[in-house]
């Protein structure tokens, strides 16, 4: 049996524990972001302050994609369409353009 006096030393303990930031994914990913993808497809995400809703804009055609819950980085996705990745990176996989790998520009 654990008695009250380590209890509340073990509480104490974790209250000065350093506690893991909160995921500000949501608040990095708000706003325009340009990307070349393939090497010369230049496209554009704007991620939308509510954070559920992003648009892609590759070749002169808009699709407005959903986010969807992923352990890493982010995944937006609308049918056959879809865009994951994070800050530094971006895959795009879709019927019209096809698998197309994506760095910031």
């Amino acid at each position: 049996m654990i008695r009250p006096a380590t209890l509340a030393l073990l509480a104490g303990l974790a209250a000065c524990a350093p506690q893991s930031p909160s995921n500000t994914l949501d608040a990095r990913m708000a706003g325009t972001f340009n990307w070349m993808c393939g090497g010369s497809t230049p496209a554009t995400v704007t991620f939308h302050s509510d954070a559920k809703l992003a648009d892609l804009t590759i070749n002169g055609q808009t699709t407005q994609l959903l986010r969807m819950p992923t352990s890493r980085g982010w995944l937006y996705q609308f049918g056959s369409t879809q865009i994951s990745g994070g800050p530094e990176r971006m895959q795009i996989s879709s019927p019209e353009h096809g698998n197309l790998d994506c760095r910031p520009n």
